[in-house]
């Protein structure tokens, strides 16, 4: 069974200080990242990079 969970990845900030949002899904061990159009800010996360 998949497993779905939201990643925010702390290598590609913009210059802007945003940080965009991908999907992980994850299935026999293996992981796969969906780009979404979202990007979140430092003020919108922890800070453990969780919204």
């Amino acid at each position: 069974m998949a497993t779905f969970a939201i990643y925010i990845d702390k290598s590609q900030k913009r210059r802007d200080g945003d940080y965009p949002v991908s999907i992980r899904i994850t299935q026999w061990r293996k992981h796969a990242y969906l780009p979404t159009g979202y990007y979140v800010c430092s003020e919108q996360m922890s800070k453990d990079f969780e919204l």
